[in-house]
């Protein structure tokens, strides 16, 4: 018979024989594992799975998809484009898509009293900006 990775705990000692599935398919072999009939050996296949997991509890710790905020607010941020045409102006971009990013993460938990990671970040982030933005000012 052959062994797989546990899916959850990422361990080749949580084998069992059967195959590894979604979560959710309602056919449990133990607290760690759940099993139907689609077999997944892949590191890629069951590091999907995996990465399903936390898109839904990203998704419920941020209150949904904030990322279909971004391309709007981005655009009106810089309505005439955003034009960049050396490695600090990208470098300046990165971060302050970071900040948006970070801002909607905690826009969506406000009601709930914020996100303290988010706002630990946004502070980084904001410093890292300043300090780009002092060397790249023009005189």
């Amino acid at each position: 018979m052959s062994k797989f990775i546990c899916p959850v705990c990422q361990r080749a000692e949580c084998v069992c024989d059967q195959t590894f599935v979604v979560k959710g398919s309602g056919n449990k072999f133990s607290d760690d594992c759940v099993v139907t009939e689609t077999a997944y050996t892949s590191e890629v296949a069951i590091k999907l799975l995996n990465l399903a997991d936390l898109a839904e509890a990203k998704g419920k710790e941020y209150q949904g998809n904030t990322y279909m905020s971004f391309g709007p607010i981005m655009a009106a941020f810089f309505p005439n484009g955003a034009k960049c045409e050396t490695t600090e102006d990208w470098n300046r971009l990165g971060i302050f898509h970071m900040l948006v990013h970070k801002m909607l993460r905690y826009a969506a938990t406000f009601g709930n009293g914020g996100h303290v990671d988010s706002a630990d970040d946004i502070a980084v982030y904001g410093a890292i900006l300043s300090l780009l933005t002092k060397n790249a000012v023009k005189s």
